[in-house]
């Protein structure tokens, strides 16, 4: 179906039509703010300052213009999350949610839809190591020595596990969206480096794809260390991707050193 989709709007895109993104198949969005004054999203492009040419990247900036739009912008996401506000409050889904319904659900659609086959089959194989990701619970406790300790064993076996950064947290409300209230005490987020070569080619196929690959990578250990900490009777479960912590808290990030560490929550009691 993807390809076909794909082949239909590139198409349009090549006949120099615009993509209105209210006409892409799809669901229909539900997601409502009624208790926010409504502030349409401005989505035009900002070029910022111009370079003749990329520094360190080796792709060239793509140019700021683009294929699609909407007639009837949906709310600004800095307004669905309170920019401005002086009170603080959990954070709601804008992109990349869980939903193709919610608000900006049909700009997310139109990003997958336009994906390359190769991501797709990545996201595959991700949903297809998901069905691992509740493992068995040892039917006595295991006891691990002091918490400093518990957390070093952990620590020690997610390293092990493939894992280059390891930390564990109280999980506390604020770390999760409005409407998620997991039932775990305790939040394990694992970091997993990234090629640099491969990401100096962003925004690129090619860089989209080592994304993809981390992630599995990231999702793999977490499951394995899931599974760990099963046969404890600790009782874990590795959260699936649409139900992650918020990107803010864990996530990659390109400006770092080493060009990002992609990051998963893993949570426990």
């Amino acid at each position: 179906m993807f390809p076909l989709l794909r082949w239909m709007q590139q198409h349009r895109i090549c006949r120099g039509e615009v993509i209105w993104l209210e006409d892409m198949p799809g669901p229909p969005q539900s997601q409502r703010f009624d208790h926010l004054a409504f502030v349409p999203a401005d989505i035009s492009p900002n070029p910022g300052l111009v370079r003749k040419r990329a520094r360190f990247m080796k792709v060239e900036y793509p140019a700021a213009s683009y294929p699609y739009a909407f007639r009837q912008p949906p709310i600004s996401g800095n307004r669905i999350n309170g920019l401005g506000e002086e009170r603080p409050r959990r954070p709601d889904h804008v992109f990349f949610g869980d939903s193709y319904r919610r608000a900006w659900g049909k700009l997310d659609w139109y990003f997958q839809v336009m994906e390359p086959t190769a991501i797709h089959r990545l996201i595959v194989r991700m949903f297809w190591q998901d069905r691992a990701r509740v493992g068995p619970v040892a039917p006595s406790v295991t006891t691990l020595g002091t918490p400093a300790e518990a957390s070093a064993h952990i620590k020690a076996l997610a390293n092990q596990s493939g894992a280059g950064l390891v930390g564990i947290t109280r999980l506390r409300p604020e770390f999760c969206y409005h409407d998620s209230n997991p039932d775990f005490a305790y939040a394990i987020a694992i970091g997993v480096p990234m090629d640099r070569e491969e990401m100096l080619h962003t925004p690129s196929e090619r860089s989209n794809q080592q994304i993809m690959r981390t992630y599995l990578e990231v999702n793999r250990v977490a499951i394995r260390l899931a599974h760990a900490i099963g046969a404890w009777a600790l009782r874990p479960r590795r959260p699936p991707i649409w139900r992650r912590v918020p990107a803010r808290r864990f996530c990659m990030c390109p400006s770092r050193s080493r060009l990002g560490w992609a990051s998963w929550a893993s949570t426990a009691r």
